[in-house]
């Protein structure tokens, strides 16, 4: 049994011959530092660079000789950034990227990882959302290669193909631009404000989906998306409130990506 026929028997609630393995991506991954171990006990030397993933998550884009290492059974492809990079480099060290969002390098004891520091509608206005400079989901570099990408995954592998997150989820996006602890005084007293910033990056992502389902869709077998609602020790907010606020625009999100 192929890994691709294991996976699609697995999803239809069908039996398989074992349990289909992933490794890769942001939800199935292992810390960076982790993964360049494993590298090194493999004699793998290569670095992928900067990516998204390594920037936000702290997470690698597997190498393929990990993957083959491990019989792991899904292989993912992602929208690429814009055509600018999406990454600006600043004097002091920071990084700002192309949501706005700034990002300073600090070392913990588990590892480095990328701190938040600038939040660019900290002080919005309802306004303001509307004006702001947001990401361009249509900028042709996103799709550069990726349809070549995705049709040389299936014809020459038998892997399952996944359509990657793109990016962070919806909320997690929508608190950070805000400042996670601006956005939940916003729920309680601004509601509006806090409503319509989650509605634009949804509108966002629907059109980030639509352009990379366009290029992908009838190669891949599974679409990733995710979101963050909970910490280790509970719930940001009350199923209730997630409930009202942001149910509707999470099912209209997840409901596109079905019709595709």
């Amino acid at each position: 049994m192929t890994s691709r026929e294991r996976v699609t028997r697995i999803l239809n609630h069908q039996e398989a011959d074992r349990i289909a393995i992933d490794l890769g991506g942001r939800v199935a991954s292992m810390h960076i530092e982790a993964y360049n171990r494993l590298k090194g006990y493999l004699g793998i030397r290569e670095d992928h660079g900067l990516t998204w993933n390594k920037l936000w998550f702290q997470v690698e884009d597997f190498d393929e000789r990990v993957l083959n290492e491990f019989d792991i059974d899904f292989r993912r492809v992602y929208l690429r950034g814009p055509s600018n990079g999406g990454v600006r480099f600043n004097p002091d060290g920071t990084i700002t990227d192309e949501w706005g969002l700034t990002l300073k390098k600090i070392t913990t004891s588990h590892g480095p990882l990328h701190e938040m520091i600038g939040h660019p509608l900290a002080e919005a206005s309802l306004e303001d959302i509307e004006s702001y400079s947001w990401p361009d989901p249509t900028d042709p570099a996103r799709t550069k290669g990726l349809e070549e990408e995705v049709k040389n995954l299936y014809e020459s592998t038998d892997h399952a193909i996944v359509a990657g997150a793109i990016g962070a989820g919806p909320f997690e996006v929508a608190s950070w631009l805000r400042g996670s602890e601006q956005y939940y005084i916003d729920l309680l007293t601004n509601r509006e404000f806090a409503v319509r910033l989650f509605e634009k990056v949804v509108d966002l992502y629907i059109e980030f989906y639509r352009v990379f389902l366009n290029k992908v869709g009838k190669h891949i077998q599974i679409i990733e998306t995710s979101d963050d609602y909970g910490t280790q020790r509970g719930l940001l907010i009350s199923p209730q409130l997630y409930k009202d606020v942001f149910k509707p625009q999470h099912k209209g999100l997840l409901n596109f990506i079905k019709s595709r």
